[in-house]
């Protein structure tokens, strides 16, 4: 796990390993099918990211996902639907949020709204896209914290191992946030 002090007094954590993080859930997933029209074969990854920006209405978000590359020609995008009261160990914004693993349905669809469509399955390439961790807070969550974590979060299942041990390159892909996807 990296954990980044950002300006502004943002926050980051990036997990680049599943079993650092241990927020999957179960249950009913909303699925999306978008066409695959490229012939470049990605590698299969995981990241996930939580994201906490303390200033004016503060946000919060966190959410993973794995990919996993097939010969098919379509992007399967998967969104665990649903929240349990839960606790996210170590959060970063936990002495602000009440916190709740798992998504609200709006911030299912948040995702799917960045995640499914032509311009990630031409990034990522053909095969599954599973949103399988993710925690909400009653206050700082919204559809714009989602939908720019979901971009941070496809961002970073792009990067290279070296990349990933670079704490500068991931501190600025969590600072461009959607601007760049």
């Amino acid at each position: 796990m990296i954990q980044l002090a950002l300006p502004k007094n943002k926050k980051a954590r990036v997990w680049f390993d599943p079993g650092e993080l241990d927020l999957r859930l179960g249950g009913e997933r909303v699925e999306r099918v978008v066409p695959c029209r490229t012939t470049t074969v990605q590698r299969d990854g995981f990241a996930a990211v939580e994201f906490f920006s303390p200033a004016g209405h503060h946000q919060y978000a966190l959410l993973g996902a794995r990919f996993s590359a097939s010969d098919t020609s379509e992007l399967r995008v998967r969104v665990v639907n649903g929240a349990v009261a839960g606790n996210v160990p170590g959060s970063i914004a936990a002495l602000v949020e009440l916190l709740h693993v798992g998504l609200l349905p709006e911030y299912v669809y948040a995702v799917l709204d960045v995640a499914a469509t032509e311009g990630a399955a031409g990034r990522l390439g053909c095969g599954d896209l599973d949103f399988e961790m993710a925690a909400h807070g009653d206050i700082g969550s919204s559809l714009l914290a989602f939908k720019s974590v979901t971009c941070m979060v496809l961002r970073l299942l792009l990067v290279n191992e070296s990349e990933r041990q670079d704490e500068a390159v991931i501190a600025q892909i969590i600072e461009d946030g959607p601007r760049v996807w």
